[in-house]
């Protein structure tokens, strides 16, 4: 099956917000997705399949050249297929193209999956957020450096 990666609008929304509260116990708001998705310096892509259902997204916002992953899930029954890690080597690459020379982000320790997917990719864990999440769980801050 071939997959594409767009740029996310607002009309991408509703959409995100769906996948989000699938694939997260604590999903963002509808409304932040909103305020993100007008941001200039904020990136959102969706991944979708040739069908144009959305199956993913992910988003980054550049601040002084350092890219904060912001987001980045993929509908539970398309895991393990390869297609996060190629959300997320996309997203940086469209980082670098906007000025990102490095990249972080917070990840709950208890996301073995993912952890395992960045550091794949060269994130470093360099610290630790403590009770970071809604429901008290810590989160490692992980980085990326050019």
């Amino acid at each position: 099956m071939e997959y594409k990666i767009t740029r996310a609008t607002l009309d991408d929304a509703e959409e995100m917000i769906e996948i989000e509260n699938i694939c997260f116990k604590y999903p963002w708001p509808a409304f932040a997705f909103m305020a993100e998705l007008m941001f200039d310096d904020s990136l959102f892509y969706a991944l979708r399949e040739e069908s144009g259902k959305m199956i993913g997204f992910c988003g980054l916002r550049i601040i002084a050249g350092e890219g904060n992953i912001m987001n980045i899930c993929v509908r539970p029954e398309y895991r393990k297929r390869g297609l996060g890690e190629a959300l997320l080597t996309f997203l940086m690459q469209e980082g670098r193209n906007e000025g990102a020379d490095s990249y972080t982000l917070e990840v709950r320790v208890s996301n073995e999956a993912a952890i395992a997917l960045y550091e794949k990719l060269g994130f470093v864990s360099e610290g630790r957020r403590k009770k970071y999440y809604d429901d008290g769980e810590d989160a490692y801050i992980m980085w990326k450096r050019d």
